[in-house]
Formats: structure tokens, C-alpha cells, sequence
């Protein structure tokens, strides 16, 4: 039996990039059954590039170029009616993904008898390039946790792995009206109809850092973005956690409040709830002492530093 794997690329003035990640993907040990890359409008030559690995590979590259821009996550959300394959793996166009990931997932499938049309997600090891050097997450550790709590808390850095094409059709879209944070709140809406999630001791996702459009964007609406989705989070998938994620999913709420508003009364409502936790993940920004310090402070540290 053959696995189908559909490979999706979002893309967007890539063009120092992009094919570093199409040779990625079709430098797989194991073929794709299809790439499919979405082209939001680059400006650059992006697309062009896209049409000459379209050329070279007209069987396995597919490039669309959207009539106007639809922003990251209207892109997405017309990327995923396209697919054709058993399984699905989104790549964003400054990224890559290691040789041998669509073949260890062939293999994981075939091995334990998983039907694509069920809904499932296999989770591998993340990396991470930050210029030349390429670190390895181990998310194979959290294999025996609950998914969605694990996920919530920022302990999985997965991105995106692989979907059965089951989970797909389920899957819920990104809304187009909530910001730059709007993938955490689709993925809850995700992971809570997730039947099975497996992990695969083996690497999988590149993620380039300091790359993406998103890390380039405004800070307070990012943080007012990420403010609003937790608070729908918790209204609409309140059920999923326990009293434990509840109080970190305030805690990061106040957080954000406090990082728009740095007075007194915020800083000491955030400092409130962040002992109403008793564990944070290991490598959580709001474990050490200093996050104890008051956003002014440190704001008032660094222009004296610049000045």
C-alpha cells in the first residue's frame, strides 16, 4: 500500500528562499504524491520561480498565484480545499522539512495499520536553523501527555507535521479577523477533534527563525491578537482543560493585559495569577525571576543601554 503525501507551501516574497524549501520537499527519500504552493501575490519573483520548478517537475509541482492577497491565513484556509493526498503536511516557504520525514511517516502508518480517513496527526522532532546552526526539539517526551494541554502550554514545537487527510475535512479555518495569532486558536479547534495523536522519534519540520512575516510584524498587535484568542479559548474550549491549564491560560491572558498596559494595578494582577500556577513548562519565559520585574523597569533598562 502507498501512502499519498500532499505537500502545501504557503508563499510570499520568498524568493531568496523558496527553493531551499521546494528542493527539501522534493529531495524526499520518500516521494510526495503532490506540491501544492500557494503564491499570496509576492511581489518579488517568487511566483516566477515557482513556474520553473513547475516546469521542471509538471507532474508532481502545482503553483497558484492568488488574484489579490489574502494574508497568511485566507491562504492557508484556500490551500487546504486543494489537496488530493491520504496525508497532508503544511510548509511555509522560508522553511524546510528533513529527507527522511515523509518516509518515516509512510512507514509509522503502514506499520500500525492507521486508516487516513480516520483523524489522526503524527507529530516528529522539530528543528530549528538559526543562521548556520540547527538545534533538534524533542517532542517525542511528551508522548504520554494529553495533546491539547501539552500544545496549549507551548511545549510542542511541532508546527505542522502531518494531518490525515480525515482530520483535514474536519479541521476547522483560520479567521481571517482575529490577527497574527490566529493559527493557536484553529489549532485548539483542531487538536480538540484530533482522535489520535502519534509521535515519531525522528526529525521532521525545519524551522527557520527570524524569517517568517509574522515575526516581522507589530508587537502590541500580536500580543492584543494572542490576548484575544485565549480569551476565546477559554469560553469555547474551556471543557478540554483542567483547573491547572485554566489558571496558566488566565495567567498568559494577564500577561498580555499587563504587556498593553504596564501599570500597577496590571502588573500585580498578572503577578497574582501567576501563583495561582504551580507548574510551568521548563522553558517557559514566566518561570525564572525575572519576569517578576516590572515592564517599565526593564523598558527604562534598555534605552539607557542604547543611549
Amino acid at each position: 500500500m502507498k501512502i499519498k503525501h500532499s505537500v502545501l507551501v504557503i508563499s510570499y516574497n520568498q524568493e531568496e528562499l523558496i527553493r531551499e524549501c521546494l528542493d527539501s520537499i522534493i529531495g524526499q527519500s520518500s516521494a510526495p504524491y503532490e506540491i501544492i504552493i500557494a503564491d499570496d501575490c509576492s511581489k518579488d519573483n517568487t511566483f516566477e520561480i515557482l513556474l520553473e520548478y513547475a516546469a521542471m517537475y509538471p507532474d508532481l509541482v502545482k503553483p497558484y498565484q492568488n488574484e489579490i492577497n489574502l494574508g497568511i491565513f485566507g491562504n492557508i484556509n484556500a490551500l487546504y480545499k486543494k489537496p488530493s493526498g491520504d496525508m497532508i503536511h503544511l510548509v511555509a516557504g522560508d522553511d524546510m522539512i528533513h529527507v527522511d520525514m515523509l518516509a518515516k511517516q509512510t512507514e509509522f502508518i503502514l506499520a500500525n495499520g492507521l486508516n487516513c480517513e480516520d483523524r489522526f496527526m503524527i507529530i516528529t522532532n522539530s528543528l530549528k536553523l538559526k543562521g548556520s546552526i540547527l538545534t533538534e526539539h524533542d517532542n517525542y517526551r511528551y508522548r504520554d501527555q494529553k495533546f491539547i494541554k501539552s500544545d496549549i502550554r507551548t511545549q510542542i514545537h511541532f508546527w505542522d507535521n502531518g494531518y490525515s487527510k480525515g482530520l483535514l475535512n474536519a479541521m476547522p479555518e483560520f479567521r481571517s479577523d482575529l490577527g497574527n495569532h490566529a493559527d493557536t486558536l484553529q489549532h485548539v479547534g483542531r487538536n480538540s477533534l484530533c482522535d489520535q495523536v502519534f509521535f515519531i522519534n525522528e526529525p521532521g519540520y525545519i524551522y527557520r527563525e527570524n524569517a517568517g512575516v509574522t515575526v516581522k510584524s507589530d508587537m502590541a498587535k500580536q500580543v492584543t491578537s494572542y490576548k484575544k484568542i485565549l480569551e476565546i479559548v477559554l469560553e469555547d474550549y474551556g471543557s478540554f482543560f483542567d483547573n491547572e491549564d485554566i489558571n496558566y491560560i488566565r495567567m498568559l491572558i494577564k500577561y498580555q493585559g499587563y504587556f498593553l498596559n504596564p501599570s500597577i494595578s496590571n502588573y500585580f494582577k498578572f503577578i497574582r495569577s501567576r501563583f495561582k500556577v504551580s507548574h510551568l513548562p521548563h522553558q517557559s519565559p514566566y518561570r525564572g525571576i525575572k519576569v517578576l520585574v516590572p515592564i517599565s523597569i526593564k523598558r527604562n533598562i534598555k534605552r539607557l543601554f542604547k543611549t
